[in-house]
């Protein structure tokens, strides 16, 4: 598996034997993990970049719901997203404010 690091610049991860994947993982790291390799826990942006859905309720900048916990409103929140995405090099684009509204939107109606 290949981890693209910028635009020009790959590294290979090496493979971890399927039976050896989350044993003996701290409970952040199991989050962690769900996040990276469960697409229906997670939001994919057109960066590249991967974070945990809202309905995640894990106190963490990695998942949606800290910005969500972190901020007043729709606006606050997608600056708190893209302030922390800035540090990775990763900008929100139209495609992913769009998603990120419904996302936000579907949350906040089934509180």
């Amino acid at each position: 598996m290949n981890i693209k690091i910028n635009k020009n610049e790959n590294i290979s991860k090496p493979e971890i034997p399927k039976q050896t994947i989350g044993k003996n993982l701290t409970p952040k790291e199991k989050i962690y993990e769900t996040i990276l390799n469960v697409k229906s826990k997670q939001i994919k942006f057109e960066c590249g970049a991967i974070m945990g859905k809202i309905k995640l309720d894990f106190d963490d900048k990695i998942c949606l719901r800290w910005h969500y916990n972190n901020s007043s409103n729709f606006e606050s929140f997608i600056e708190s997203i893209n302030e922390f995405l800035k540090t990775a090099d990763c900008f929100l684009n139209d495609n992913d404010k769009i998603i990120l509204e419904k996302e936000y939107t579907q949350f906040v109606n089934n509180k």
